[in-house]
């Protein structure tokens, strides 16, 4: 785990910081690093349409967004990760502590699950050569939320422990899905993901590590 990203989560920019919130990112970050977190994928065909067809399944991608990403693939990946729901406990009995400690846990969890996902990743391109997109998920630019339900149903992340509520976010909190267009060749598809992100009013980052990618 990377504590630079942990200290853009909980919105430091290269400021120094002193010794005791120093010494409690540390405490935090071994803490969750301890998680081994889970996840799951699967590899589809898909048609381009009015929608993205995920073939033999019931999913449907919606936007100009996912379109784009998918412009140069051959084929999909659909993938589900969590940390699990000792992890929203963790979260939740550091609340009793402090705010402060709570939101560095909270940030802490945030890098770890992107660190599971990285690693998941990595597996990926062992057993399947090819190019990835980058990792793009329900609420990014225009694919809506409310996919989630068909997108944990397809992938099978109910093994994993990931439900959905009806408002569309995922429980265990520290959870993520989303897809990856794979080719055979290089693609050379950009996309900026803070132009149209939902989230760029509120998000904590100046500049989003995977914008460009």
């Amino acid at each position: 785990m990377n504590k630079n990203d942990v200290l853009r989560h909980l919105g430091y920019d290269n400021q120094k910081i002193d010794q005791d919130l120093d010494e409690m990112i540390d405490k935090s970050m071994k803490s969750v690093d301890r998680l081994n977190g889970k996840y799951v994928y699967r590899i589809f065909d898909f048609e381009h349409g009015d929608d993205i067809n995920v073939l033999d399944t019931i999913l449907k991608l919606k936007g100009d967004s996912i379109k784009h990403m998918l412009s140069q693939a051959n084929q999909l990946i659909l993938f589900a990760g969590t940390l699990g729901h000792e992890m929203d406990q963790k979260i939740l009995k550091s609340s009793y502590d402090s705010s402060l400690s709570m939101m560095i846990l909270d940030a802490c969890a945030s890098v770890r699950i992107e660190d599971i996902l990285d690693q998941m990743e990595d597996e990926i391109k062992r057993t399947h050569p090819g190019y990835l997109t980058p990792r793009f998920s329900p609420g990014y630019g225009d694919l809506p939320l409310d996919i989630q339900r068909d997108l944990i149903e397809v992938v099978g992340a109910k093994k994993i422990g990931i439900h959905v509520t009806d408002s569309s976010m995922l429980l265990p909190k520290k959870s993520v899905t989303g897809v990856i267009g794979i080719s055979n060749n290089k693609m050379t598809v950009t996309y900026r993901f803070c132009d149209d992100c939902l989230l760029r009013t509120s998000c904590d980052f100046k500049r989003c590590k995977r914008e460009g990618q």
